[in-house]
């Protein structure tokens, strides 16, 4: 199944007349994660990442976003289940200990041959636990981060957390009294970090159309990798700010606008 998603994204692109050099411009995904897809490889970024990245593809080749995001659901359950049943075929069983007599005491070099003779299925199962290990590691960080935010700052952030919006039907959920509300949208790949309150700051990428909101009592501190693909709104209207042509910008903003 991990083949046929890729092949069934191939041959709609293919069908639409649209190379993958085309795709990227107009989705603005990095063309080596489109080879990647297309050759059914969804291991090089967290599930967030890969998700958005089929349900964007699919779009401009006509196909069904949902039904593709189903098919890869399957795909990673059944991964799960393979390694499962893999390790368990892996684990080598317990021997049976042999009986001791007064005569003959058990000797000390058992437990040894045994992991002599064992040590390469014991050396593959360190290894799989070191990967699985990095692998949790990476999404927590990087891709769970988009969402942490909404989880621990519930007063102040949206559910609407970097899911893919059109410019004219996005809507972003009424605020609690009393805080500044401020919205970010992206025009462009964007790298953005920010600070609620003096909280602890968070990043996120962006990707085009992309929206999000966050709300705070006093200021925001920010810094964008590229300004000049954000636009900024406080409490609705838009926020003036000079774009360096290169490098990023680091800005606070309060209820007043830049300080």
């Amino acid at each position: 199944m991990t083949e046929e998603l890729g092949q069934q994204l191939k041959k709609a692109r293919e069908a639409c007349s649209m190379t993958l050099s085309s795709l990227s411009d107009i989705t603005k995904i990095n063309i080596k994660f489109l080879r990647l897809i297309e050759k059914g490889d969804w291991d090089f970024l967290p599930q967030p990442y890969v998700r958005a990245f089929i349900k964007t593809y699919a779009k401009e080749v006509g196909l069904d976003c949902e039904q593709l995001l189903r098919k890869y659901d399957r795909i990673l359950i059944e991964k799960e289940h393979s390694l499962s049943r893999f390790s368990a075929q892996a684990e080598p069983e317990s021997q049976p200990a042999e009986p001791k007599t007064p005569t003959q005491p058990a000797s000390d070099g058992g437990a040894l041959n045994y992991l002599k003779r064992h040590r390469n299925e014991a050396l593959f199962l360190v290894v799989l636990a070191a990967i699985t290990a990095i692998i949790l590691y990476t999404y927590l960080q990087r891709g769970d981060e988009i969402f942490r935010d909404t989880l621990e700052n519930p007063a102040y952030s949206t559910t609407d957390s970097l899911h893919t919006l059109s410019r004219d039907t996005a809507k972003v959920s009424t605020p609690p009294a009393k805080l500044i509300e401020l919205i970010v949208h992206a025009s462009q790949e964007s790298w953005f970090s920010i600070s609620v309150d003096d909280s602890a700051s968070h990043e996120y990428t962006f990707y085009p159309d992309l929206k999000k909101a966050w709300y705070s009592k006093n200021h925001f501190v920010i810094r964008m990798g590229n300004p000049r693909g954000l636009e900024l709104f406080l409490d609705g209207k838009p926020l003036k700010f000079r774009a360096p042509r290169k490098g990023a910008l680091s800005l606070k903003i309060g209820a007043e606008g830049i300080e």
